[in-house]
């Protein structure tokens, strides 16, 4: 069965705890190929973050620099991919994960939720759906960016999208920007299937005024999962720290 042929069939998203990026540890480095083969051996979907190397490969990677994981300052976008994979390699002893890599592993049995760390042009978007299209199995995408989201409503439309929102920004986000993205602005247009919210921001009633199935993320504690189920403050947990 194809799943992203009809949009509204992901209630899958709904139904299993999500690792966030991957099932990692202590011994396990999150956005990994040993983070998703352990999420998918624990039977968790998979949640990760896909975003452009100089030359235009489809990497996991979650920061736009190496420092925090790699202890290296440079950008990922500044470096191609065989700069980036050596270094990730003498870091994490294994190699930079691609999401063709991540499709392999998942081999139509795992769902999938990839955050695209995008600007909203739609070059990441359309290089994302291209490589999706041919995979038969469960997946759906989410950004932070109301233009990478709105890319995927007018162009891929029976793929299954979220917004994700928060009310914490990077200091160089700007006042205008913020009161966007905290305010759900573009939310009309854009038109998302779910909401993915931070865990701190899921009682404005902003978002719960919205009639879409909401995820809560990052829970890193089975009691905070508990509260926010019991609660219907989210329909699903992206989590990390502990097994549910």
């Amino acid at each position: 069965m194809c799943y992203n042929k009809n949009m509204k069939n992901f209630d899958w998203l709904f139904k299993t705890p999500i690792a966030h990026r991957g099932l990692h540890n202590e011994v396990i480095p999150e956005n990994t190929i040993s983070a998703f083969q352990n999420a998918k051996t624990h039977g968790f979907l998979i949640e990760t973050d896909v975003r452009f190397t100089k030359d235009k490969r489809l990497v996991l990677f979650h920061d736009d620099t190496l420092l925090r994981t790699c202890k290296d300052e440079r950008k990922i976008i500044d470096l191609t991919f065989d700069e980036i994979n050596e270094i990730f390699v003498k870091t994490h002893g294994e190699n930079l994960p691609t999401l063709e890599d991540l499709l392999k592993i998942a081999d139509n049995q795992i769902g999938l939720l990839i955050e695209l760390k995008s600007d909203g042009s739609g070059e990441l978007e359309k290089a994302v759906n291209d490589c999706l299209s041919s995979y038969s199995g469960p997946y759906a995408i989410q950004s932070f960016h109301p233009l990478s989201v709105k890319w995927f409503t007018k162009n891929a439309p029976n793929v299954t999208r979220g917004l994700l929102v928060t009310n914490t920004f990077p200091k160089e986000i700007g006042f205008v920007k913020k009161f966007i993205l905290k305010n759900l602005v573009l939310y009309r247009s854009v038109k998302p299937n779910f909401i993915a919210c931070d865990e701190n921001y899921l009682n404005n009633k902003r978002i719960q005024n919205k009639a879409v199935r909401k995820l809560a993320w990052t829970i890193r504690n089975p009691m905070s999962s508990k509260r926010i189920l019991d609660d219907n403050l989210a329909d699903n947990v992206i989590f990390e720290n502990y097994i549910p």
